[in-house]
């Protein structure tokens, strides 16, 4: 099922977003040290898990692409709501979703 690892995807994409985001958006400006103490061990568990489940489901390629479209997503959500919308990033995601159907298909 691929319920578990894209919502895995997803949750470890927003941690990393707001990880990357955090100083512009809150001024939060943490150590390296701290980020990974606090970030760490949930990301790598949840984008492993999620990384193996869906090689396991499909392969190597279609991981992936899945990878990469619910990464965007999630980035784009993220972007368009704190940031503001931009065309380009829709061309991305429409790019990115022909790939998923291409390499589904």
């Amino acid at each position: 099922m691929y319920i578990l690892p894209i919502l895995g995807m997803a949750v470890a994409s927003v941690i990393f977003w707001f990880k990357g985001n955090a100083k512009t958006l809150y001024g939060l400006d943490w150590s390296p040290f701290t980020w990974w103490w606090t970030t760490s061990l949930i990301t790598n568990y949840l984008t492993l898990y999620s990384w193996w489940s869906l090689i396991e489901l499909s392969d190597v390629w279609k991981a992936g692409v899945i990878w990469g479209l619910v990464s965007l997503i999630i980035d784009l959500t993220l972007n368009t709501y704190f940031f503001g919308y931009n065309w380009r990033g829709i061309v991305a995601l429409g790019l990115c979703a022909i790939a998923a159907i291409i390499s589904h298909g």
